[in-house]
């Protein structure tokens, strides 16, 4: 059995690199700034794009990089920070949405508006949950959480520019698995 695939490796340019064991777990790299954002099981280092670069010696200069599978962006992040352009195409609408917001460039004064955005004030809503087209929505979130959640899906009205309501609106998305009654199962967001 060896020697087949010693023989198939050969044949079709395949080697062997203990190195990229390490960058395909999510887990080494889980701190890094754009990593952390939300738990996403499907993660990968972001430095395995430059190894496929280094091996193949490609030369990066005006080339775009496509990744036909997303997630969560990292691929995306990571050619931007090489100087690549990329596009990336991705089905799921919660990874489509954080790959898109994450790979946004942001102003320091936007960066500095969301620091420092407060929380609203957290005030009574009554029926919070009749809003809600779900039924289980009660069972998913304490009402207090739920009223927190509304309260910032309202205050997001009220932020003229795009790209901070969408950088607020994603750090909600992330949090809701957290602040539920629910916890999913199994692959997928």
């Amino acid at each position: 059995m060896e020697k087949i695939i010693r023989l198939l490796e050969k044949k079709f340019n395949c080697t062997v690199d203990s190195n990229l064991g390490k960058l395909v777990n999510f887990s080494s790299y889980k701190e890094n700034e754009f990593q952390r954002w939300v738990y996403y099981q499907e993660g990968f280092s972001p430095y395995i794009l430059d190894w496929f670069i280094n091996y193949k010696k490609l030369n990066t200069k005006n080339k775009i990089f496509f990744d036909p599978f997303c997630g969560a962006g990292t691929s995306l992040i990571r050619s931007k920070q090489i100087g690549m352009k990329a596009v990336g195409i991705e089905l799921n609408p919660f990874s489509f949405h954080l790959s898109k917001v994450k790979s946004v460039n942001y102003t320091k004064k936007e960066l500095e508006f969301f620091e420092n955005y407060k929380l609203p004030k957290l005030k009574k809503i009554e029926n919070v949950s009749s809003s809600y087209e779900l039924s289980i929505i009660n069972n998913l979130f304490t009402e207090n959480n739920l009223i927190k959640i509304e309260l910032i899906k309202r205050s997001l009205n009220s932020i003229k520019s795009k790209k901070i309501r969408e950088i607020i609106k994603t750090t909600l998305l992330c949090v809701l698995e957290k602040t539920s009654k629910y916890k999913k199962s199994g692959n997928g967001l």
